[in-house]
């Protein structure tokens, strides 16, 4: 009878050590499939599990941010391709005028403007095409939209002039028609201490179609401009 009891206890003993262990398997495997009654959902280690699963294979749908930096084509390399060196400038005073870009430019770093719209940007440095929210720029100034949503826009422009009112315009059309305005204007007095140089500026948010267009236009043509540093620029983030 001895003997039974001590096999009867190993045995009891061995059948523990088996419900521990399945109790334990239970835990890092998420229970038995035969069990629904949903009481795993609670224990820490299969939510944490779960969570990592759901982590690991979700993806990012959120659209890429679309931004382009424009700046004015008369560079440092600009002058000294079509003209003379910086230092013979101010005495020779050479000028040229090219269609494409709307005006006559001079060696000093005035331009004179001889068209209502502004065609005299070009890609920054360091900028891509497919980053950009605009189509490639078009021949006549205009800024193309990609796609359609909320786009952050902004210019500056540096007059040269002392006349008594200087202005651009931020255009948004779409085929002939006018949607949207902003103009930025600059009014001086006639006192012979006024500055040559004045900078206007605009930033403005538009909800552009694809294929609306923006352009930079003046008030008025033979408006003098300054382009001897890089000031003049245009740009604008796709928003949403």
């Amino acid at each position: 009878m001895e003997g039974y009891r001590l096999v009867n206890t190993g045995t009891q003993t061995l059948n523990r050590v088996d419900d521990i262990n399945k109790s334990y398997k239970d835990i890092v495997d998420g229970g038995d499939d035969d069990d629904d009654d949903g009481d795993d959902d609670d224990d820490g280690v299969n939510v944490l599990s779960r969570r990592k699963r759901a982590t690991r294979h979700k993806k990012c749908k959120c659209p890429k941010t679309l931004a382009g930096h424009y700046e004015q084509v008369f560079t440092p390399d600009f002058y000294d391709k079509h003209f003379t060196s910086y230092s013979d400038r101010e005495n020779q005073k050479s000028s040229m005028y090219d269609d494409k870009f709307g005006g006559l430019i001079h060696s000093d770093g005035d331009f004179l403007s001889t068209d209502y719209h502004l065609k005299i940007f070009k890609l920054a440095e360091g900028w891509k095409e497919k980053s950009s929210p605009f189509k490639p720029l078009k021949t006549d100034g205009r800024f193309v939209a990609k796609k359609t949503g909320n786009y952050l826009i902004y210019v500056q422009v540096v007059f040269d002039d002392k006349i008594v009112s200087q202005e651009i315009k931020l255009v948004h059309r779409r085929e002939s028609e006018i949607l949207t305005s902003y103009s930025c204007c600059r009014g001086l007095s006639r006192g012979i201490m006024e500055p040559e140089k004045n900078t206007c500026s605009l930033m403005s948010l538009f909800h552009l179609r694809k294929n609306d267009y923006i352009r930079i236009e003046l008030d008025d043509v033979n408006q003098k401009l300054n382009v001897l540093e890089v000031n003049t620029y245009f740009g604008g983030v796709l928003l949403r």
